[in-house]
């Protein structure tokens, strides 16, 4: 089974249904959302300098398209790539990361 890192649009969808979270977050999406500390099995993870890094990088390209989305959502993105894990939201601005990240492990729900 692949490990998953969940962003805060599906840390609240888990809190509302099963309270159940086998996987990661980052520190910043429970600054963002607090309730999801609540969240059984779940592991928080702090960016590093390497993750800054390569958000940088991947969203001055965003932004040379066109295209730029919110910071955190890049540095949870390049935190993803690091760990080797896979990301699991319902924000489509993932999508758009991939575009220049196209190692990022994705899935995004409905």
């Amino acid at each position: 089974m692949e490990e998953d890192l969940y962003d805060s649009s599906e840390l609240i969808e888990i809190y509302r249904t099963t309270g159940k979270a086998e996987g990661y977050t980052s520190v910043l999406n429970l600054i963002e959302f607090p309730k999801g500390i609540e969240l059984s099995d779940l592991n928080v993870v702090y960016p590093t300098r390497e993750d800054y890094d390569q958000a940088l990088v991947w969203s001055a390209k965003l932004l040379e398209r066109g295209s730029p989305v919110p910071a955190l959502d890049v540095v949870l993105a390049a935190m993803s790539v690091r760990l080797g894990v896979r990301l699991v939201t319902r924000d489509r601005h993932f999508a758009v990361i991939k575009s220049v990240a196209r190692e990022l492990k994705l899935q995004v729900k409905r």
